[in-house]
Protein backbone atom coordinates (compact mmCIF):
# COMPACT_ATOMS: atom_id res chain seq x y z
CA UNK A 1 0.00 0.00 0.00
CA UNK A 2 1.91 3.01 -1.10
CA UNK A 3 0.80 6.14 2.08
CA UNK A 4 1.79 8.66 -0.27
CA UNK A 5 -1.54 7.70 -1.97
CA UNK A 6 -3.37 7.40 0.83
CA UNK A 7 -6.23 10.23 1.09
CA UNK A 8 -6.19 9.90 5.02
CA UNK A 9 -2.13 10.52 5.13
CA UNK A 10 -2.92 13.09 2.57
CA UNK A 11 -5.19 15.32 4.45
CA UNK A 12 -3.78 14.42 7.51
CA UNK A 13 -0.32 15.93 6.42
CA UNK A 14 -2.16 18.75 4.98
CA UNK A 15 -3.40 19.49 8.48
CA UNK A 16 -0.49 19.45 10.01
CA UNK A 17 1.35 21.70 8.12
CA UNK A 18 -1.81 24.16 8.03
CA UNK A 19 -1.54 24.41 11.93
CA UNK A 20 2.48 25.00 11.71
CA UNK A 21 1.40 27.99 9.07
CA UNK A 22 -0.51 29.35 11.80
CA UNK A 23 2.01 30.97 13.86
CA UNK A 24 -0.46 32.79 16.27
CA UNK A 25 -2.32 29.88 16.66
CA UNK A 26 0.48 27.68 17.57
CA UNK A 27 1.57 30.27 20.08
CA UNK A 28 -1.52 30.24 21.84
CA UNK A 29 -1.58 26.15 21.74
CA UNK A 30 2.06 25.47 22.67
CA UNK A 31 4.05 28.67 23.73
CA UNK A 32 1.50 30.49 25.74
CA UNK A 33 0.73 27.10 27.96
CA UNK A 34 4.78 27.01 29.16
CA UNK A 35 4.81 30.86 30.09
CA UNK A 36 2.13 30.21 32.35
CA UNK A 37 4.10 27.21 33.83
CA UNK A 38 7.27 29.63 33.48
CA UNK A 39 5.58 32.11 35.44
CA UNK A 40 4.09 30.06 38.07
CA UNK A 41 7.19 28.42 38.74
CA UNK A 42 9.22 31.18 39.01
CA UNK A 43 6.73 32.08 41.51
CA UNK A 44 6.04 29.22 43.11
CA UNK A 45 8.64 26.29 41.85
CA UNK A 46 12.02 25.01 43.08
CA UNK A 47 13.17 25.75 46.57
CA UNK A 48 9.96 27.73 47.41
CA UNK A 49 8.04 24.17 48.34
CA UNK A 50 5.67 24.32 51.54
CA UNK A 51 7.00 22.56 54.14
CA UNK A 52 5.39 24.49 56.57
CA UNK A 53 4.12 22.41 59.52
CA UNK A 54 0.13 22.94 58.91
CA UNK A 55 -1.72 23.57 62.19
CA UNK A 56 -5.13 21.09 61.77
CA UNK A 57 -8.14 20.43 64.18
CA UNK A 58 -9.43 17.10 64.69
CA UNK A 59 -13.09 16.28 65.87
CA UNK A 60 -12.92 12.58 66.98
CA UNK A 61 -16.60 11.37 67.13
CA UNK A 62 -15.49 8.06 66.76
CA UNK A 63 -17.41 5.52 69.15
CA UNK A 64 -15.01 2.60 68.60
CA UNK A 65 -15.98 -0.89 68.66
CA UNK A 66 -19.21 -1.33 71.12
CA UNK A 67 -17.88 -3.19 74.23
CA UNK A 68 -21.01 -5.70 74.06
CA UNK A 69 -19.38 -6.82 70.75
CA UNK A 70 -16.73 -9.30 70.92
CA UNK A 71 -15.47 -11.13 68.04
CA UNK A 72 -12.93 -13.94 67.47
CA UNK A 73 -10.36 -14.38 65.18
CA UNK A 74 -7.70 -16.78 66.20
CA UNK A 75 -6.42 -15.52 69.72
CA UNK A 76 -7.29 -12.21 69.06
CA UNK A 77 -11.03 -10.15 70.10
CA UNK A 78 -12.29 -7.16 68.79
CA UNK A 79 -13.65 -5.14 71.98
CA UNK A 80 -13.54 -1.52 72.70
CA UNK A 81 -11.01 -0.62 69.78
CA UNK A 82 -10.85 3.02 68.41
CA UNK A 83 -9.59 2.47 64.65
CA UNK A 84 -9.26 6.42 65.15
CA UNK A 85 -6.57 6.43 67.23
CA UNK A 86 -4.19 4.85 64.76
CA UNK A 87 -5.69 6.88 61.97
CA UNK A 88 -4.74 9.92 64.37
CA UNK A 89 -1.19 8.69 64.64
CA UNK A 90 -0.45 8.09 61.35
CA UNK A 91 -1.55 11.35 60.03
CA UNK A 92 0.18 12.85 62.42
CA UNK A 93 3.48 11.03 61.54
CA UNK A 94 3.45 12.38 58.03
CA UNK A 95 6.62 14.48 57.27
CA UNK A 96 7.89 16.13 54.26
CA UNK A 97 11.29 13.83 53.28
CA UNK A 98 13.12 16.65 51.71
CA UNK A 99 12.87 18.57 54.78
CA UNK A 100 16.90 18.34 56.85
CA UNK A 101 14.82 17.80 60.02
CA UNK A 102 12.18 15.48 59.21
CA UNK A 103 9.62 18.23 59.60
CA UNK A 104 5.96 17.43 60.81
CA UNK A 105 3.36 18.26 57.54
CA UNK A 106 0.38 18.50 60.30
CA UNK A 107 -0.09 19.42 64.04
CA UNK A 108 -3.08 17.64 65.29
CA UNK A 109 -5.45 19.20 68.06
CA UNK A 110 -7.78 16.87 68.52
CA UNK A 111 -11.66 18.34 70.27
CA UNK A 112 -14.61 17.16 71.19
CA UNK A 113 -17.93 17.79 69.07
CA UNK A 114 -18.53 20.52 72.07
CA UNK A 115 -16.10 22.44 70.64
CA UNK A 116 -17.00 22.73 67.16
CA UNK A 117 -17.82 26.43 67.45
CA UNK A 118 -14.22 28.03 68.69
CA UNK A 119 -12.62 25.49 65.96
CA UNK A 120 -14.66 27.35 63.03
CA UNK A 121 -13.89 30.58 64.66
CA UNK A 122 -10.67 29.49 64.48
CA UNK A 123 -10.66 28.74 60.61
CA UNK A 124 -12.66 31.75 59.36
CA UNK A 125 -9.54 33.86 61.14
CA UNK A 126 -7.24 31.26 59.08
CA UNK A 127 -5.68 30.18 62.16
CA UNK A 128 -5.77 26.68 61.40
CA UNK A 129 -5.57 25.04 57.85
CA UNK A 130 -8.53 22.81 58.01
CA UNK A 131 -11.10 20.82 60.43
CA UNK A 132 -11.43 17.18 60.55
CA UNK A 133 -14.34 15.13 61.69
CA UNK A 134 -14.57 11.29 62.00
CA UNK A 135 -17.63 10.13 62.23
CA UNK A 136 -19.26 7.99 65.05
CA UNK A 137 -19.34 4.67 62.95
CA UNK A 138 -15.07 5.52 62.02
CA UNK A 139 -14.16 2.04 63.78
CA UNK A 140 -17.56 0.18 63.26
CA UNK A 141 -16.80 1.20 58.92
CA UNK A 142 -13.36 -0.12 59.05
CA UNK A 143 -14.74 -3.36 60.89
CA UNK A 144 -16.99 -3.86 57.73
CA UNK A 145 -14.11 -3.87 55.49
CA UNK A 146 -12.65 -7.12 56.95
CA UNK A 147 -16.34 -8.66 57.37
CA UNK A 148 -16.84 -7.64 53.65
CA UNK A 149 -13.19 -9.22 52.54
CA UNK A 150 -13.44 -11.92 54.65
CA UNK A 151 -17.13 -12.65 53.96
CA UNK A 152 -16.40 -16.69 54.27
CA UNK A 153 -14.58 -16.98 57.32
CA UNK A 154 -15.48 -18.05 60.87
CA UNK A 155 -14.59 -14.54 61.88
CA UNK A 156 -17.59 -13.21 60.36
CA UNK A 157 -19.83 -15.85 61.33
CA UNK A 158 -19.21 -15.35 64.92
CA UNK A 159 -19.17 -11.40 64.25
CA UNK A 160 -22.54 -11.66 63.17
CA UNK A 161 -24.71 -13.71 64.89
CA UNK A 162 -23.08 -11.71 68.08
CA UNK A 163 -23.60 -8.17 66.37
CA UNK A 164 -27.13 -8.09 65.87
CA UNK A 165 -29.04 -4.65 64.64
CA UNK A 166 -26.30 -4.05 62.25
CA UNK A 167 -26.88 -5.36 58.44
CA UNK A 168 -24.89 -7.66 56.55
CA UNK A 169 -24.27 -4.69 53.67
CA UNK A 170 -20.99 -2.78 53.98
CA UNK A 171 -21.09 0.73 55.86
CA UNK A 172 -20.25 3.66 54.63
CA UNK A 173 -17.90 5.89 56.50
CA UNK A 174 -17.48 9.75 55.48
CA UNK A 175 -14.62 11.68 56.97
CA UNK A 176 -15.30 15.71 56.48
CA UNK A 177 -12.64 17.78 55.47
CA UNK A 178 -13.85 21.58 56.28
CA UNK A 179 -11.35 24.72 54.88
CA UNK A 180 -11.35 27.85 52.75
CA UNK A 181 -10.89 26.30 49.07
CA UNK A 182 -9.16 29.78 48.04
CA UNK A 183 -5.75 29.56 50.29
CA UNK A 184 -3.24 27.88 49.25
CA UNK A 185 -2.79 25.43 52.34
CA UNK A 186 -5.85 23.81 51.94
CA UNK A 187 -5.14 23.53 48.03
CA UNK A 188 -2.13 20.89 49.63
CA UNK A 189 -3.45 20.03 52.79
CA UNK A 190 -7.04 18.92 51.34
CA UNK A 191 -5.70 16.41 48.67
CA UNK A 192 -2.96 15.09 51.02
CA UNK A 193 -5.56 14.10 53.97
CA UNK A 194 -7.47 12.46 50.94
CA UNK A 195 -4.93 10.41 49.41
CA UNK A 196 -3.86 9.43 52.87
CA UNK A 197 -7.52 8.78 53.91
CA UNK A 198 -7.56 6.41 50.84
CA UNK A 199 -4.27 4.53 51.62
CA UNK A 200 -5.30 3.71 55.17
CA UNK A 201 -8.81 2.17 54.44
CA UNK A 202 -6.66 0.52 51.04
CA UNK A 203 -3.86 -0.95 53.63
CA UNK A 204 -6.25 -1.89 56.51
CA UNK A 205 -8.41 -3.78 53.69
CA UNK A 206 -5.23 -5.79 53.10
CA UNK A 207 -4.44 -6.73 56.26
CA UNK A 208 -5.04 -10.83 57.25
CA UNK A 209 -5.89 -10.77 60.93
CA UNK A 210 -9.59 -8.60 60.16
CA UNK A 211 -8.91 -7.02 63.71
CA UNK A 212 -5.91 -4.91 63.20
CA UNK A 213 -5.12 -2.30 60.76
CA UNK A 214 -1.51 -2.34 60.73
CA UNK A 215 0.76 -0.56 59.11
CA UNK A 216 4.66 -0.42 58.77
CA UNK A 217 6.74 2.84 58.73
CA UNK A 218 4.84 6.78 57.81
CA UNK A 219 3.17 7.04 54.72
CA UNK A 220 5.15 10.50 53.74
CA UNK A 221 4.38 13.63 51.25
CA UNK A 222 6.51 14.87 49.35
CA UNK A 223 7.11 18.88 50.13
CA UNK A 224 4.51 19.69 47.44
CA UNK A 225 4.48 23.65 46.43
CA UNK A 226 1.19 25.70 44.79
CA UNK A 227 3.39 24.87 41.70
CA UNK A 228 2.47 21.22 42.24
CA UNK A 229 -1.27 21.88 42.44
CA UNK A 230 -1.24 24.27 39.21
CA UNK A 231 0.19 22.23 36.79
CA UNK A 232 -2.10 20.13 35.98
CA UNK A 233 -4.52 22.57 35.91
CA UNK A 234 -1.91 24.37 33.18
CA UNK A 235 -1.13 21.32 31.44
CA UNK A 236 -4.88 20.97 30.46
CA UNK A 237 -5.76 24.91 29.99
CA UNK A 238 -2.56 23.91 27.31
CA UNK A 239 -4.71 20.98 25.63
CA UNK A 240 -8.48 23.32 25.91
CA UNK A 241 -6.05 26.10 23.54
CA UNK A 242 -6.21 22.82 21.56
CA UNK A 243 -9.71 24.21 20.45
CA UNK A 244 -8.87 27.30 19.07
CA UNK A 245 -6.59 25.78 16.43
CA UNK A 246 -9.40 23.43 15.85
CA UNK A 247 -12.73 25.50 15.01
CA UNK A 248 -9.75 27.70 13.37
CA UNK A 249 -8.71 24.88 11.26
CA UNK A 250 -12.40 23.36 10.49
CA UNK A 251 -13.22 26.66 9.43
CA UNK A 252 -10.49 27.49 7.22
CA UNK A 253 -11.20 24.76 4.42
CA UNK A 254 -14.94 26.07 4.56
CA UNK A 255 -14.11 29.55 3.91
CA UNK A 256 -11.50 28.98 1.07
CA UNK A 257 -13.88 26.93 -0.49
CA UNK A 258 -11.24 24.05 0.15
CA UNK A 259 -13.92 22.05 1.52
CA UNK A 260 -15.90 21.59 -2.04
CA UNK A 261 -12.94 20.61 -4.18
CA UNK A 262 -12.19 17.83 -1.32
CA UNK A 263 -15.85 16.60 -1.79
CA UNK A 264 -15.44 16.66 -5.54
CA UNK A 265 -12.31 14.30 -4.90
CA UNK A 266 -14.82 11.91 -3.39
CA UNK A 267 -13.06 11.75 -0.49
CA UNK A 268 -15.41 10.04 2.19
CA UNK A 269 -16.74 12.33 5.15
CA UNK A 270 -14.72 10.09 7.94
CA UNK A 271 -11.46 10.14 6.37
CA UNK A 272 -11.61 14.17 5.94
CA UNK A 273 -13.09 14.15 10.09
CA UNK A 274 -10.48 11.67 10.72
CA UNK A 275 -7.51 13.34 9.43
CA UNK A 276 -8.53 16.71 11.26
CA UNK A 277 -8.92 14.35 14.65
CA UNK A 278 -6.04 12.68 14.32
CA UNK A 279 -3.75 15.64 13.49
CA UNK A 280 -5.66 17.79 17.10
CA UNK A 281 -4.62 14.67 19.07
CA UNK A 282 -0.63 14.56 17.73
CA UNK A 283 -0.46 18.51 18.49
CA UNK A 284 -1.55 17.48 21.58
CA UNK A 285 0.90 14.26 21.99
CA UNK A 286 3.57 16.97 21.60
CA UNK A 287 1.96 19.40 23.52
CA UNK A 288 1.76 17.71 26.77
CA UNK A 289 5.44 16.37 27.18
CA UNK A 290 6.77 19.64 26.31
CA UNK A 291 4.69 21.01 29.29
CA UNK A 292 5.80 18.55 31.60
CA UNK A 293 9.40 18.65 31.29
CA UNK A 294 8.87 22.57 31.33
CA UNK A 295 7.60 22.07 34.83
CA UNK A 296 10.57 19.71 35.72
CA UNK A 297 12.94 22.45 35.10
CA UNK A 298 11.21 24.61 37.59
CA UNK A 299 11.12 21.54 40.29
CA UNK A 300 8.24 19.14 39.57
CA UNK A 301 9.55 15.93 39.43
CA UNK A 302 9.43 13.85 36.04
CA UNK A 303 7.99 10.23 36.39
CA UNK A 304 5.96 7.68 34.53
CA UNK A 305 3.09 10.02 35.11
CA UNK A 306 4.39 12.62 31.53
CA UNK A 307 2.79 8.64 29.64
CA UNK A 308 -0.25 8.80 31.45
CA UNK A 309 -0.59 12.95 31.28
CA UNK A 310 -0.57 12.22 27.27
CA UNK A 311 -3.24 9.74 27.68
CA UNK A 312 -5.23 12.19 29.73
CA UNK A 313 -4.54 15.32 26.79
CA UNK A 314 -5.58 12.66 23.87
CA UNK A 315 -8.70 11.72 25.65
CA UNK A 316 -9.24 15.32 26.12
CA UNK A 317 -8.87 16.55 22.45
CA UNK A 318 -11.19 14.28 21.16
CA UNK A 319 -13.57 16.33 23.46
CA UNK A 320 -12.17 19.93 22.36
CA UNK A 321 -12.17 18.53 18.48
CA UNK A 322 -16.01 17.78 18.71
CA UNK A 323 -16.66 21.27 20.56
CA UNK A 324 -14.58 22.62 17.39
CA UNK A 325 -16.36 20.82 14.97
CA UNK A 326 -19.83 21.99 16.92
CA UNK A 327 -18.54 25.75 16.77
CA UNK A 328 -17.58 24.91 12.97
CA UNK A 329 -21.19 23.98 11.96
CA UNK A 330 -22.94 26.76 13.90
CA UNK A 331 -20.58 30.03 12.60
CA UNK A 332 -20.45 31.41 9.30
CA UNK A 333 -16.71 32.79 9.25
CA UNK A 334 -13.70 31.12 10.93
CA UNK A 335 -12.73 34.43 12.82
CA UNK A 336 -16.33 33.67 14.31
CA UNK A 337 -15.13 30.03 15.02
CA UNK A 338 -11.71 30.89 16.67
CA UNK A 339 -13.53 33.82 19.22
CA UNK A 340 -15.79 31.33 20.51
CA UNK A 341 -13.08 29.00 20.83
CA UNK A 342 -11.12 31.76 22.99
CA UNK A 343 -14.21 32.35 24.99
CA UNK A 344 -15.26 29.03 25.80
CA UNK A 345 -11.65 27.51 26.53
CA UNK A 346 -10.95 30.09 29.40
CA UNK A 347 -13.80 29.75 31.09
CA UNK A 348 -14.15 26.13 30.87
CA UNK A 349 -10.48 25.64 32.68
CA UNK A 350 -11.63 28.06 35.64
CA UNK A 351 -14.70 25.98 35.94
CA UNK A 352 -12.94 23.23 35.99
CA UNK A 353 -10.78 24.22 38.75
CA UNK A 354 -7.75 24.07 36.72
CA UNK A 355 -5.85 26.97 38.84
CA UNK A 356 -8.16 27.08 42.09
CA UNK A 357 -10.80 25.00 43.81
CA UNK A 358 -14.01 25.62 42.56
CA UNK A 359 -17.47 24.77 44.47
CA UNK A 360 -18.99 22.09 42.30
CA UNK A 361 -22.05 21.05 44.39
CA UNK A 362 -23.64 17.29 43.93
CA UNK A 363 -26.07 16.21 41.85
CA UNK A 364 -25.79 12.59 42.55
CA UNK A 365 -24.33 11.81 45.76
CA UNK A 366 -22.48 8.67 46.30
CA UNK A 367 -24.23 6.22 43.42
CA UNK A 368 -24.00 2.82 44.65
CA UNK A 369 -23.34 1.98 40.66
CA UNK A 370 -20.74 3.79 40.16
CA UNK A 371 -19.05 2.63 42.81
CA UNK A 372 -19.70 5.27 45.75
CA UNK A 373 -18.71 8.08 43.32
CA UNK A 374 -20.83 11.24 42.90
CA UNK A 375 -21.20 13.42 39.81
CA UNK A 376 -21.60 16.88 40.67
CA UNK A 377 -22.46 20.00 38.17
CA UNK A 378 -19.39 21.13 36.35
CA UNK A 379 -19.07 17.16 35.74
CA UNK A 380 -20.66 17.46 32.39
CA UNK A 381 -17.13 19.20 31.14
CA UNK A 382 -14.42 17.09 29.83
CA UNK A 383 -12.07 19.30 31.52
CA UNK A 384 -13.21 18.57 35.04
CA UNK A 385 -12.31 15.13 35.09
CA UNK A 386 -8.97 15.44 33.44
CA UNK A 387 -7.62 18.24 35.84
CA UNK A 388 -8.76 15.87 38.90
CA UNK A 389 -7.37 12.80 37.29
CA UNK A 390 -3.58 14.51 36.71
CA UNK A 391 -3.85 16.06 40.25
CA UNK A 392 -4.27 12.51 41.48
CA UNK A 393 -1.44 11.63 39.72
CA UNK A 394 1.23 14.26 40.37
CA UNK A 395 -0.22 15.17 44.39
CA UNK A 396 -1.29 12.19 45.11
CA UNK A 397 1.27 9.68 43.35
CA UNK A 398 -2.10 7.68 42.13
CA UNK A 399 -1.93 5.42 38.32
CA UNK A 400 -4.99 5.89 35.84
CA UNK A 401 -6.48 2.60 37.21
CA UNK A 402 -6.85 3.82 40.08
CA UNK A 403 -8.75 7.10 39.08
CA UNK A 404 -10.85 4.44 36.69
CA UNK A 405 -13.85 6.86 37.70
CA UNK A 406 -12.96 10.27 35.95
CA UNK A 407 -11.09 7.87 33.74
CA UNK A 408 -14.46 6.73 32.34
CA UNK A 409 -16.29 10.18 32.46
CA UNK A 410 -13.75 11.46 30.65
CA UNK A 411 -13.82 9.28 27.68
CA UNK A 412 -17.64 9.07 27.66
CA UNK A 413 -17.71 13.05 27.72
CA UNK A 414 -15.23 12.69 24.76
CA UNK A 415 -17.24 10.59 22.73
CA UNK A 416 -19.97 12.40 23.44
CA UNK A 417 -18.92 16.15 22.52
CA UNK A 418 -17.33 14.40 19.40
CA UNK A 419 -20.10 12.73 17.83
CA UNK A 420 -22.49 15.26 18.50
CA UNK A 421 -19.97 17.96 16.48
CA UNK A 422 -19.44 15.63 13.93
CA UNK A 423 -23.07 15.38 13.47
CA UNK A 424 -23.82 19.25 13.45
CA UNK A 425 -20.72 19.96 11.18
CA UNK A 426 -21.25 17.07 8.91
CA UNK A 427 -25.13 18.11 8.30
CA UNK A 428 -23.76 21.86 8.06
CA UNK A 429 -20.55 21.05 5.80
CA UNK A 430 -20.04 17.73 4.47
CA UNK A 431 -23.60 16.44 3.11
CA UNK A 432 -24.00 16.67 -0.21
CA UNK A 433 -26.28 19.36 -1.69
Amino acid sequence: MNLRNNKFVQLLSVNLKAIYRQRMVLFFTLLFPLIFIGVFGISYGGDGATTRTMDLIVINNDLGIPENTVAFYGNETVSGTFYSEKYLELLGNLVYPDSKDNKSVFFITVINETERDNALFKLERREIVALLTLPEDFSLGILFSFRTQFSNDSFFSLLTNNWSGYPESSLSVEITILGDSSTEEFAIAGPIINEFSKMFFQLGNEQQTGVNVNIIGNYQTKGFSTFYYIVPGVIIFGVLQSLTSGASRTMRDVDSKNLERIRLTRVASYTYVSALIVSQALLVAIQVPIMFVTAMLFGLELSIHVLSGIIVGIILSFATTGIAFLLAGLVRKGDEAEGLANLIAVPMAFLSGSFTVMPNPEILPNVGWLGGNSLRLFDFLPSTPAVRILRSLILGQRTLGENWFDLCLLTLLAFLYLGLGLGVYIQKHLRMK
